[in-house]
């Protein structure tokens, strides 16, 4: 039986167990992932509670390691972790980095030399990458070194110690007595500090110093930090940053330096040195005048501990210092501490001794009270532990009473124990027995101080670690100690200021020596002063000018706007003097505020004078006195009180904030207070009322009430109190707030850098400034406001001070009669109008929402309406039960039941609102249904009506019911948007989103009577379209459209070039049967209902947040925080043990520790509910609204799915929330703190389950926009070919979205700033916050709308590609291509274009395949998520784990398919690779070609006409007929005449009028005997006079000029200001406009240049011949009765130049020219056998004459195609080609370039490279190794220089990249000689150096390939850094680029390695990662890399 009660007892924990993971995970595999995902990123203390989970299921090693670990950098006990990492380190299994932590813990415990084993232990199991990652070694040093400082322990005299947080502990420094200051600075950054955004915590001296010391991460933060300085210069600059030597920088961190004021000793903290661990305190002396640095020494424990120390800065005479440290503090806080700087011998004497019981020998828990004998004080009580060993930690030597008692004896012993003074801090030992003397129980010390403890090491590390938290002792220490130490101090450090009265003469002249160093001190002082006062006053005077002059040109705009009737411009006038006044105000405050900066300074400049003077004073009297004691004595007085430095300004701005600061936090503190035990009398006031309801005796009653009353009026008291305190708080904040303001201008001010050619010319007046300051803010800015207030100004943006003005464009309103009432029937319509004003809906008629009074039209909200039936009767049951309490209060008179019913009624009536609340929200979706459909229906109805029916009296009526509908739907919308507002209050919320559901229903009744009374008049004028036949309605008919569809497809397909891959199989992946589900890749997911049930999530996390404000918030309850997680953590252990008990009085004592857990876990909870509830209702307010904005992006997008299933998390989440809010109220109404900690949780649940779900919102319909758009180029042909937008169109439009959205919550924000200004101080703070939301939320839509514009230029590139690709196949349509097919260019081309072909398709294939994969993933996490949400609201414990059992059986499985998909991603970058280097290819080939022939070649080969077309072609290629259009082209000349008028070309009388010519029945001559052409200003052609279409050409010889050549129709006005223009149809599809008619080309010529003249800059010369073109050389031959010669159409060859055959005539040719002497003296190509390169400088259609126009020799010439070919030179190698090429470029033969022949024919490059010029030979790009030392911005490193000078057969140089100056070393072509050129490199003492590999073009064109990972403009969102650190790898850097920070992974110098990075970066949901290019450290694009290859 009892077994049987054990075995239910564990299966119902185990039931309750599932349901608290389940509620939050989904499985306990998966909350074991996250916890590993947790403890991977180092993140132990979120990762603690889930490893305590584990570890209570099972206690494994595993869970010992890791718990452990978390609990080390949890608690601030370290010794906790200890047990945990022991336990797990004896598996010799165990993960070897419990080694390495058990070493950290036992590190951080003082144990050295069990961390060093540790340590030794790890390093012994891993690699040495491994251990550099954790810093092995440095730990292991830190330790070795810790072992030595042990030996020198000293005490500290504490004098204050304050807690404050890490971030601002600078300003507990109290530096009033040492003087200067400390500011966190970014004065001397290096762009490494930028990137890593590291500011130096900097020391600055007080005035007069030349030297500062910071610390800085350099160039390239290869050391971390190092110390650094500079100097002041004449100038008043400072130098360049200088760093420290060697003996002062480490390898490790070195930083926070301080110079003591006399210059001679140098404090730092570092890691490296001889830290015992963290940051060690250092000092070393400083020679100034040789900067030379001593020797450093370790000011030693307790200085120093294994924490990080940090930060000592001592007084000028050595005696009292400040430093910080982190040793006893909590996370993120640390502790300043104020000690006396000279230390003493630690006094204190350790005991270690063990007890023994020989009476009893059970009876061993002894406790031992010691007294001091001589002052009878009790020092300590200790405990003898489990192992009969105690340890006792007395204050010093001396003798001490020892009291022993044990639990079971009744007998107390004494003992007398004297210690002796010891040397140094150890162990003595001890026994303590208890003994039978005699029957008598007896007590025996035995001291065994002479020998050795065997565990003295352990024993001392926890006595020096309970020492090591000093607190305030100096009321503790001896006179004694403190005058020796104030002697010593004298005697050491004050030697210089004591004065020898016995030489008074001497004193004298010493005292006149200070007083002179002073007078020049405070001079200085006063000069510095006066600097920083002309400084501010020029601040003041700039700024105020400024503001005068934009305020005077603000008025004078509104002056000049007041005479404009055009209300455009006057508009336009006015939002400028808007503009301007905002600027002037702005500047206006600036300089007031510079002037009130300016009149602080002259307050010390008045006093600094008058310091002067007396010190002035005092030296003439020092300079007459007469040699006497007393004089001396009051004289030295007098320097001494001289001699005190006054505070700057700016200490004294500090000085007076610091001062606020703590009275405003006693303020606080006070009232924080006073709220505790308001809420404790609170719960005495309930309970007493509690108590009331139940005693029934007078006495008691009275009793009870008296104590009521009296907790009633305290109450009161303590509102009052507490109000008071905080706005005294208040106060004093703001107070300090403005002294922070005015010391930030003071800093800005001091480090302003002035003009140096600045001359002030004459004295600034102040008061001046002020008046006119204040003069312009009265007479213009404050009284021009007032006209401004209605102003509008669009999108202000104000450069200097960045005000931003929100825009609200003036829409004026459009009314539906506006649009729909004819004008002559307005009257009609007002008078219908009038008569129907009484007749529309009310909004009482609404008031009661549980009467349904209309139903809906729209078929989805008629469904869901009905849904809300119950709900009503809800409310209804609701009000009958309020009613009856109502009914049952009037009728008694019974105290104790009046009391019941009213708290009865209360919570009623709060339960009637909510679930009246929630009803009015649910109706908001239903009635936006109907109010869509029924505004369609009214649309659609009214769209086609005839003038007759819009005159009818029902239209007229159902158009006023529309208006007025639309009038409700307004006020709906305001009511709404202000509700929606986080500024409204809840209850302000319930009332307007009631009035919003009433003016809706009001709304849809006035609609639904408009649409009835439309449905009479469409019966009464029924439309034409309505007697056509019915649409196609039957199933053969629908199959018909279907197949019509699919052939229109299959056409479009078939029409689009071959380079666009249609695939045509299905894919590969069928479809897939698991759990009885199908699968189909072609599927959508089914979209699964989304529960409002919170999941078991009442954890609170500030990284989890994601407002600055909100995160401060919960920072500042995370104390509380803690506690309730580690209460529960108890909890959660005790319902554990509660398991392995059977008795009930051992559960009964468990359940009771359990219950007392729970009061103090409630008490922590009730404490921070408010602020937990603030945070998470702005949560949920920024994710609303980042939810609606994506919301808005996603209409009209083809994933569907994804849209509404993200409508269904935002709507469960405000269902949520609503819960939320319902809880938080009843958690109101609860007296038991407990219970009102459970609904608090829940409430806490519901939000949290919200924010997540919103989360989800926002990510689902994130991706369904980014799913929308594909680059896939069938996708872009068919949007590009189609009715719809193109991608790139859509992308624009989302652009436009999200910056309405921005521009919107930018003006939400400045709403709300305005409003704040009437609110008070709490609420305006709190409006602020809100209001800086929406500035953030702003800023984010204009990044989004920034990346859609780039996506949009992407897409928009692609798609003009396709476009281009398209026309090129087209335009090849109906042409002869053979010359062109024949081309050797071509072939090349079109066999690369197969294989890129093959490529594209394949990788689409498998892009289907892995697309297939994802769908069938998607399909299963969306029926996992179906199972988890139905499991959510089972009731049914088996059931629901069943659910979820089954539901991770379908995760299990999607993760599956999404591997399968992964691994897809390998084999389409791989081809991707491949599609990039065919790509490169190509446009190698086309590089060589021209325009014309480069479109020709590409548009035959994606044209799938080029096999056809070869099959066709005979040997011989055919004439080029491009020739002719190629040699007009470049005939035609570019030359600038005068503007154009109307000009007519002199004609016979006979010719046509300039009105005939213009006409479109102009018909020219039969033949042209004057030229005929017509330059006008006026217009020509239209479309009533349109352009001539093939017109009979002249016969003969006639001349034209061509404009343009077009596919399709052109407007008949696209050409202007010519005629006569053909139209002249040559081909079935493209049509030719020429203009005039020619006799010449002279002629035709300059016509030509006068087309071009006016715009059309391609036109060209065109010759006909009877009808027929002729080329130019052709018809200028006919012209001069010469035989035609073809003159040259090719300028510039390609470089890569194909073979071409030459004839033996050609050949037989030349050889005449090389014999004719009156022609260029030039060789014979065919005469040269063998290889060789030239220089080609020209291509003629005639010989050079002997004159040699060219002017170069010796010359080589070959025919071609007609042409002579001359080039120069004959060299055997490229190179020597190049270089002549160089010299020929430089003298102006711009065309010259490199060909290659081989026995007389031209080859190519490529050819004559290779060793059979016969054959191609494919170029291999060699793969070399060289040294890459690193990247530097600045100087060069000296290691480097070293090897530089060392080592120079390396030849090291350097190139520019985007980092700064990369140094290499020369190539290698084998990696051993890279390894054996390392070696030499490492043997010189440089470690860094690496060894690269590269492909030799790569390295030589120096790209640097990135992944860039988007701009930022605050600090990287939790999600983001988790990703970077995930990244670890790629080396993220950073760059700032105007205020915002670019990131990029590391550089690559290749696409392919690049591509592999962005899939890296995509993986991990970086989908903003893009490849960017730089050049020598310049962005620059891929056309550009394209181009280098080529």
């Amino acid at each position: 039986m009892t077994k049987n009660i054990i075995t239910y007892c564990f299966f119902l924990f185990f039931m309750l167990l599932q349901h608290s993971v389940f509620s939050q995970f989904s499985s306990e595999e998966e909350r074991m992932d996250h916890a590993n995902e947790l403890f991977n990123k180092k993140l132990f203390i979120e990762a603690e509670p889930h490893m305590l989970h584990f570890l209570s299921l099972k206690k494994s090693t595993e869970f010992n390691f890791k718990y452990g670990v978390c609990t080390l950098f949890k608690y601030a006990d370290k010794s906790k972790s200890l047990r945990y990492l022991e336990k797990a380190c004896k598996d010799a299994n165990v993960d070897p980095r419990a080694h390495f932590y058990l070493g950290k813990a036992n590190h951080f415990n003082f144990l050295f030399a069990d961390a060093i084993k540790s340590y030794n232990k790890y390093k012994s199991l891993v690699s040495d990458k491994e251990a550099k990652e954790l810093d092995l070694e440095m730990n292991i040093q830190m330790c070795e070194s810790g072992q030595n400082l042990m030996k020198n322990l000293s005490d500290l005299i504490v004098e204050e110690k304050t807690s404050t947080a890490i971030d601002k502990f600078q300003y507990s420094y109290d530096l009033s007595e040492i003087g200067g200051r400390i500011l966190t600075t970014d004065l001397f950054q290096s762009k490494m500090d930028v990137k890593l955004d590291y500011k130096s915590i900097i020391y600055f001296p007080p005035v007069g110093t030349d030297i500062l010391f910071f610390s800085s991460y350099g160039n390239d933060g290869s050391t971390g930090l190092d110390i650094y300085y500079v100097s002041r210069l004449s100038t008043g600059e400072w130098s360049e940053p200088n760093k420290l030597p060697e003996n002062i920088n480490t390898p490790y961190d070195d930083s926070f330096p301080f110079l003591q004021p006399d210059g001679k000793t140098l404090y730092f903290s570092s890691k490296g040195h001889n830290s015992m661990g963290g940051y060690d305190i250092f000092r070393c002396s400083y020679d100034v005048t040789s900067n030379n640095y001593g020797p450093v020494d370790n000011l030693d424990y307790k200085i120093n501990t294994t924490s990080d120390d940090i930060l000592y800065i001592v007084d000028e005479n050595n005696i009292n210092a400040y430093f910080s440290s982190d040793r006893a503090s909590e996370g993120g806080k640390i502790d300043v501490y104020k000690v006396k700087v000279k230390v003493f011998p630690i006094q204190n004497t350790v005991i270690a001794g063990t007890f023994s019981n020989d009476v009893n020998p059970n009876d061993l828990m002894a406790t031992i009270k010691v007294q001091d004998i001589k002052t009878d004080k009790l020092i300590g009580i200790y405990t003898v532990d489990k192992k009969n060993n105690y340890t006792i930690l007395l204050p010093n030597a001396g003798k001490y009473k020892f009291i022993v008692e044990t639990p079971t004896s009744e007998k107390i012993h004494a003992g007398l124990v004297e210690v002796k003074p010891q040397t140094e801090l150890k162990a003595l030992k001890q026994e303590i027995k208890l003994v039978n003397n005699d029957g008598l129980e007896s007590l025996v010390i035995t001291n065994l101080f002479d020998q050795s403890h065997e565990n003295e090491t352990k024993i001392l590390a926890s006595v020096v670690k309970q020492m090591a938290n000093p607190e305030v002792n100096i009321d503790q220490i001896p006179d004694s100690i403190l005058n020796s130490i104030d002697n010593i101090s004298i005697e050491e450090d004050s030697q210089s200021e004591l004065v020898d009265t016995s030489d008074s003469g001497s004193s004298i002249e010493q005292l006149l020596l200070t007083n002179t160093t002073n007078i020049s001190n405070a001079e200085s002082k006063l000069k510095s002063l006066e600097e920083q006062r002309d400084k501010a006053n020029m601040v003041a005077q700039t700024k105020a000018t400024n503001s005068e002059q934009k305020a005077k040109q603000a008025d004078q705009l509104l002056v000049e706007a007041s005479s404009i009737d055009d209300e455009n411009l006057k508009n336009q006038k006015l939002q400028e003097a808007a503009k301007l006044n905002l600027e002037s105000k702005k500047l206006n405050e600036q300089a007031l505020k510079a002037v009130s900066v300016t009149k602080r300074i002259q307050q010390d400049i008045d006093l600094s004078e008058q310091k002067v003077d007396d010190l002035k004073i005092l030296n003439n009297k020092l300079s007459s006195t007469e040699q006497t004691n007393s004089d001396f004595e009051e004289l030295s007085q007098e320097v001494s009180i001289l001699s005190k430095e006054d505070p700057s300004p700016m200490d004294k701005i500090l000085s007076d904030t610091k001062a606020k600061e703590k009275e405003a936090n006693s303020y606080l503190a006070e009232a924080k207070a006073l709220r505790e035990d308001k809420e404790s009398m609170q719960y005495q006031l309930d309970q007493q009322k509690d108590n009331l309801s139940r005693v029934k005796k007078k006495k008691d009653i009275a009793a009870i009430n008296e104590t009521i009353q009296t907790l009633e009026q305290k109450i009161l008291e303590s509102e009052v109190l507490i109000d008071q305190q905080f706005e005294l708080y208040e106060t004093s904040e703001n107070e300090r707030k403005e002294l922070s303001n005015e010391a930030e201008q003071m800093e800005e001010i001091e480090l302003a850098q002035i003009d140096e050619n600045t001359v002030i010319t004459e004295p600034i007046d102040l008061v001046q400034i002020e008046e006119k300051a204040n003069n312009v803010k009265t007479n213009y800015i404050d009284k021009n406001s007032i006209q401004f207030d209605t102003i509008i100004i669009e999108d202000v943006q104000l450069n200097e001070d960045e005000i931003t003005v929100e825009s609200n464009e003036t829409v004026e309103e459009i009314t539906f009669s506006d649009t729909l009432i004819e004008p002559d029937e307005i009257e009609h319509y007002n008078e219908v109008s009038e008569s129907l004003e009484s007749t529309t809906t009310s909004t009482e008629d609404f008031a009661d929402i549980t009467e349904t009074i209309i139903s809906y039209n729209n078929d989805d909200a008629q469904v869901q309406a009905d849904d809300l039936e119950n709900k009503k009767e809800e409310i209804i049951s609701i009000q009958a039960e309020i009613s009856n309490l109502e009914n049952e209060l009037s009728s008694t008179t019974k105290p104790n039941k009046i009391q019941e019913i009213q708290t009865q009624l209360e919570v009623k009536k709060n339960l009637l609102n909510n679930t009246e609340d929630q009803l009015v929200k649910s109706y908001e979706e239903i009635n936006n249904k109907e109010i869509e459909h029924n505004n369609d229906e009214f649309v659609s109805s009214s769209k086609d009506l005839n003038d007759e029916a819009k005159s009818d009296d029902d239209f007229l009526s159902a158009t006023y019911y529309m208006e007025s509908a639309s009038k409700a739907l307004e006020k709906a919308s305001n009511a709404r948007e202000e509700a929606n507002s986080p500024s409204t209050s809840p209850e302000k919320r319930k009332e307007l989103l009631k009035e919003a559901y009433v003016n809706e229903m009001v709304a849809i009744d006035d609609q639904q009577t408009a649409n009835n009374l439309m449905k009479d008049v469409m019966e009464k004028y029924p439309s034409e379209e309505s007697t056509d036949n019915e649409p196609i309605t039957t199933e053969i008919e629908k199959e018909e459209i279907i197949a019509a569809e699919e052939e229109q497809e299959q056409e479009f397909i078939e029409s689009l070039p071959v380079n666009i891959p249609v695939v045509k199989e299905e894919s590969p992946v069928p479809i897939i049967r698991f759990q009885g589900q199908t699968f189909d890749p072609k599927a959508e997911p089914d979209n699964y209902e989304v529960v409002a049930v919170a999941d078991n999530d009442t954890e609170v996390s500030a990284e989890e947040i994601s407002n600055v404000s909100n995160r401060a918030i919960i920072e500042s309850n995370q104390s509380n925080i803690d506690k309730v997680n580690e209460l529960e953590s108890q909890k959660e252990i005790l319902e554990l043990q509660k398991n392995d008990l059977i008795g009930e009085k051992l559960i009964a004592k468990v359940d009771k520790k359990i219950q007392k857990i729970e009061k103090k876990k409630a008490k922590s909870q009730i404490k921070m509910s408010d602020d937990i509830a603030t945070v998470n209702q702005s949560e949920i307010a920024i994710l609303n609204e980042q939810v609606k904005a994506s919301n808005s992006e996603s209409k009209n997008i083809k994933n569907q799915y994804k849209v509404t299933q993200a409508s269904n998390y935002e709507e469960s989440a405000n269902d949520l929330n609503d819960q939320a809010l319902k809880l938080r109220e009843e958690a109101k109404l609860k007296k038991d703190p407990v219970a009102k900690a459970v609904l608090l949780e829940k409430a806490i649940a519901s939000e949290n389950t919200a924010i997540s779900y919103l989360k989800k919102s926002k990510k689902l319909y994130d991706e369904a926009i980014v799913e929308d758009f594909s680059e896939d180029k069938l996708t872009v042909a068919k949007s590009v070919q189609g009715n719809e937008n193109t991608q790139s169109e859509k992308l624009e439009d989302l652009a436009g979205i999200s910056e309405d959205k921005a521009i919107e919550f930018q003006k939400q924000a400045q709403k709300i700033r305005e409003e704040s200004v009437s609110m008070k101080k709490k609420e305006r703070a709190a409006a602020m916050v809100i209001a800086q939301q929406y500035d953030d939320l702003a800023k984010e839509q204009m990044v989004k709308s920034e990346d859609y514009k780039v996506k949009s230029k992407k897409f928009k590139e692609i798609e003009m590609a396709v476009v281009e690709d398209i026309t090129l196949a087209k335009e090849v349509e109906g042409q002869d291509m053979s010359f062109i097919a024949g081309t050797e260019e071509f072939k090349a081309y079109n066999e690369n274009q197969k294989n890129l072909n093959e490529l594209n398709l394949k990788r689409e294939e498998i892009k289907i395949e892995k697309q297939s994969y994802d769908q069938i993933a998607a399909q299963m996490d969306a029926k996992s998520a179906a199972l988890d949400q139905q499991a959510k609201s089972e009731k049914n414990p088996i059931k629901r784990a069943d659910l979820v059992n089954e539901s991770n059986q379908f995760k299990i499985k999607a993760k599956e398919n999404k591997q399968l998909a992964d691994a897809l991603v390998i084999s389409i970058d791989s081809l991707k690779d491949g599609i990039r280097s065919k790509e490169m290819d190509q446009e190698i080939i086309l590089d060589g070609l021209d325009s014309i022939k480069r479109r020709q070649v590409r548009g035959l080969a994606v044209s799938g006409k080029a096999d056809e077309i070869i099959n066709q072609i005979a040997q011989d290629l055919p004439e080029n007929k491009i020739e002719d259009e190629l040699e007009e082209i470049i005939e035609m000349e570019d030359e600038k005449e005068d503007t154009v008028k109307d000009l007519v070309l002199p004609s016979a009388p006979n010719s046509p009028s300039v009105s005939v010519i213009r006409s479109k029945n102009f018909v020219p001559p039969t033949k042209i005997v004057d030229d005929i052409f017509v330059v006008t200003n006026d217009a020509v052609y239209s479309k009533e006079n349109p352009i001539p279409v093939n017109p009979k050409l002249p016969d003969g010889l006639v001349y034209k000029v061509q404009v343009g050549a077009f596919r399709n129709p052109i407007p008949q006005d696209l050409f202007k200001g010519f005629a006569p223009i053909s139209a002249e149809k040559v081909r079935d599809d493209i049509t030719r406009y020429r203009v005039g008619y020619f006799t010449s080309f002279d002629i035709a010529n300059d016509s030509k240049n006068k087309v071009r003249q006016l715009g059309y800059k391609d036109a060209f010369v065109v010759a006909i011949m009877n009808g027929e073109r002729i080329t130019i050389s052709e018809a200028k031959g006919i012209q001069t009765n010469q035989p035609v010669v073809v003159s040259d159409p090719i300028i510039n060859d390609s470089e890569n130049n194909t073979d071409l055959t030459i004839d033996n005539t050609e050949n037989n040719e030349v050889i005449e020219v090389n014999n004719d002497e009156n022609l260029a003296e030039a060789v014979s190509a065919v005469d040269i056998k063998g290889v060789f390169y030239s220089v080609q400088v020209g291509a003629f259609s005639k010989p050079l004459s002997s004159e040699n126009e060219l002017n170069v020799s010796p010359l080589v010439v070959s025919k071609m195609n007609n042409l002579f070919k001359y080039s120069t030179g004959r060299f055997n190698s490229i190179e020597d080609a190049a270089k002549r090429k160089a010299v020929l470029l430089d003298n102006g033969i711009e065309d010259a370039f490199i060909i290659a022949y081989s026995d007389g024919k031209v080859i190519s490059l490529t050819q004559a490279n290779s060793n059979n010029p016969n054959r191609e030979v494919e170029y291999k790009n060699p793969e070399i190794y060289y040294l890459d030392f690193g990247t530097y911005q600045d100087e060069v490193p000296q290691q480097i220089s070293d090897v530089v000078m060392n080592l120079k057969a390396l030849n090291i140089r350097s190139r520019p990249m985007l980092m700064g100056k990369q140094y290499y070393s020369k190539k290698f072509t084998s990696i051993k000689e890279a390894e054996q050129a390392l070696e030499q490199v490492q043997l010189k003492g440089l470690k860094s150096a690496k060894i690269v590999s590269s492909k030799k073009d790569d390295f030589d064109l120096n790209y640097e390939f990135k992944i860039e990972l988007g701009k930022y403009f605050e600090e990287l969102p939790p999600k983001l850094q988790n990703a970077f650190d995930n990244l670890k790898s790629l080396n993220i850097e950073s760059i700032e680029v105007d205020n915002a920070t670019i990131y990029y992974t590391m550089s690559r110098d290749n696409f392919d390695d690049a591509t592999t990075d962005l899939n890296a970066c995509r993986s991990q949901d970086l989908n903003i990662a893009k490849i960017v290019v730089f050049k020598g450290g310049v962005e620059t694009s891929m056309d550009n890399v394209l181009k280098s290859f080529k």
